[in-house]
């Protein structure tokens, strides 16, 4: 906050962080006024750090480890290149665009759980659960004990693989309204 605050009042030079370049032009433009930092471990890395139960995830990363690559995970890793290459041919803002139209979030959202749900080990889906859904969950969780009013405006800048889940939570609540980034 001390960096953002400076910002605020002219006296903090920019850096090529995102957080610098659009969080805080973006908190600035929409005139919030707290950046909360809400990024977190998973359980798995912290079942990790504790001695008795390291083994227990060292395992099960190495079962759930799907080194056999689909027809459909191939498509994937196309579709990521194709990704790069529009990130370096248009703007910014266009790209944002793109990462946040429906497709593009859908099919994303999809690559997530087909790593897993194509491996022949069951590990796979206690991998991602313990992994990326968890940290999902706990980052949501960050997010909604900083709301503290029915009045309170949030932006949420995550990848779009986070995002994805954080929709659905917002979509699905009746105490929030979602405004997507392609509808500002």
């Amino acid at each position: 906050m001390t960096n953002y605050r400076n910002y605020q009042k002219g006296k903090y030079k920019l850096t090529a962080d995102e957080i610098d370049q659009i969080a805080f032009r973006l908190s600035d433009k929409f005139d919030l006024d707290t950046i909360y930092a809400v990024d977190t471990k998973t359980i798995a890395h912290d079942l990790f750090e504790n001695d008795s139960t390291k083994n227990y995830i060292k395992s099960l990363k190495e079962k759930g480890n799907n080194k056999k690559i689909s027809s459909t995970l191939a498509k994937y890793y196309e579709w990521y290149k194709l990704d790069d290459k529009y990130l370096l041919e248009n703007s910014l803002l266009d790209y944002f665009k793109h990462l946040n139209s429906e497709i593009y979030q859908q099919r994303g959202l999809y690559s997530i759980f087909l790593i897993s749900f194509k491996d022949k080990n069951i590990e796979g889906a206690d991998d991602l659960t313990l992994d990326i859904i968890s940290r999902n969950i706990r980052i949501l969780h960050k997010i909604t004990q900083n709301i503290t009013s029915e009045e309170d405006r949030i932006l949420i800048l995550f990848g779009s693989s986070n995002t994805d889940f954080f929709k659905v939570f917002f979509e699905s609540s009746p105490e929030y309204e979602l405004i997507r980034f392609n509808d500002l």
